[in-house]
């Protein structure tokens, strides 16, 4: 569901968590080769 998302809108939230673990996904993700960006919950 998040990469038909993700290719029908340009953007997905992947997941919701603490700072670090959102570091660690986050340069997972880049890692391999995807775009992945971090941002404060509303």
């Amino acid at each position: 569901d998040i990469m038909m998302e993700a290719h029908t809108n340009g953007i997905a939230l992947v997941i919701t968590c603490v700072q670090e673990h959102a570091e660690f996904y986050c340069e997972g993700l880049r890692g391999k080769g995807l775009t992945s960006t971090i941002e404060p919950t509303e």
